[in-house]
């Protein structure tokens, strides 16, 4: 059946602007019969056409080619190398030529998503048209969550209640900041802002204001690297240069050369640094413990080996179920061990009968004899040795 120009250009427009509304994260598969045939001209339709186009084009074929070039489709068709029989869906009645009119179209960025595309020739669809078949590999994008809101960093509060003076060059530049910031805000139309919005914006204000003139709590663990940053950046420095000057230049045995003697001696330039930071901070700590400042010894620990976080243990009973959680319930853990310790016991009389008994021995009661002092006394091998030796025996 033939349509005239009109009808096939409201077609195309109508099919476009289905296409249009389907979003472009969404996997996209435009198939059917089109009736129309799309050539191998891909010089001028490189971007839809793959290296396995054949025939020739129709009027239908160019409407269907713009309609693929403006929605940035492609004809998995003509993409795989197909035998003759795998590649035309439909034979002409009259004519006996055979002509591809069935097309399965994806989007251009998901053309590595099709392995095949081929006619099916034993497939029955109860028409003179052949089933055509894509295989997919489907790959999704994974979904990314948004993300919430990060939690405000904790301000370094340490040095203004150390220092007064400080503290009253912060808290007027606060103030100032603060005044300003609020200025702004007010000029610019809170009153139609709610009451949450505006303590919103307020508090973003004085946040800003705190972290600019406190600044945020610096890293508590210490690294032998930390005070030698500078000496090492220099010896890195060195290192790096000789390397540049051995890549961009003519490589020679002297230029190799500096490069060894340049990372030989930063390497231990690293450990002697590490060793005397070492030493340091063991006769500090050294002198903590022989000062008994047990406080600044933790802190010490502390510096090098950074915070240990424990909870509280559960204490569990008998039966395996916690029992205590809380830490004022754990010091009330007396009772746990008085039902733990006082555990009632039952002996079984009968048991204790059936045990086989023993004959007793009298002659242990008597007192021990001259004979058995004697060898009891007598010396060891060691110590007729060590005697022999000029040795003195202590008792």
């Amino acid at each position: 059946m033939t349509y005239d120009d009109a009808t096939r250009a409201n077609f195309y427009a109508d099919l476009g602007r289905v296409l249009s509304n389907v979003p472009k994260a969404d996997k996209l598969f435009v198939l059917g019969d089109f009736n129309t045939r799309v050539g191998n001209d891909r010089h001028g339709w490189s971007r839809v056409l793959g290296t396995q186009a054949r025939g020739r084009t129709n009027a239908n074929g160019s409407l269907l080619l713009e309609l693929c070039t403006e929605m940035d489709l492609a004809i998995t068709n003509t993409l795989f190398s197909m035998p003759d029989k795998w590649y035309y869906s439909w034979m002409h009645p009259r004519s006996r030529t055979w002509h591809l009119l069935d097309y399965i179209h994806v989007r251009r960025d998901d053309q590595r998503d099709v392995r095949s595309t081929r006619v099916m020739r034993g497939a029955f669809c109860g028409m003179d048209h052949h089933m055509v078949r894509a295989i997919c590999n489907l790959r999704v994008a994974p979904v990314h969550r948004k993300r919430t809101k990060q939690p405000l960093r904790k301000l370094d509060v340490s040095q203004p209640i150390k220092v007064w003076r400080y503290l009253l060059h912060m808290a007027t530049k606060l103030e100032s900041m603060v005044c300003d910031g609020i200025n702004q805000l007010q000029d610019s139309n809170m009153e139609d802002l709610s009451v949450s919005i505006r303590l919103g914006q307020i508090s973003s204000v004085m946040y800003i204001a705190a972290k600019e003139v406190l600044g945020h709590p610096k890293r508590q663990h210490a690294d032998w690297f930390d005070q030698n940053d500078m000496d090492l950046m220099t010896l890195i420095d060195e290192v790096r240069a000789c390397r540049q000057q051995s890549l961009t230049g003519m490589i020679t045995s002297r230029s190799i050369e500096r490069l060894r003697n340049a990372r030989s001696k930063l390497q231990h330039a690293a450990r002697q640094m590490k060793n005397d930071w070492w030493d340091r901070k063991a006769e500090e700590l050294q002198e903590y413990a022989e000062a008994h400042m047990s406080r600044a010894f933790y802190n010490g620990l502390k510096a090098v080996y950074g915070l240990r976080c424990s909870g509280p243990n559960p204490i569990l009973i008998a039966d395996g179920s916690t029992l205590h959680t809380t830490p004022n319930e754990i010091l009330r853990r007396w009772k746990h061990f008085q039902q733990l310790l006082n555990r009632p016991s039952t002996v079984d009389s009968a048991a204790i009968e059936r045990l086989e008994q023993r004959p007793i021995r009298q002659d242990l009661d008597g007192p021990p004899t001259f004979d058995e002092l004697q060898r009891a006394l007598k010396p060891s091998a060691l110590e007729r040795h060590q005697a022999s030796m000029g040795y003195q025996l202590r008792c």
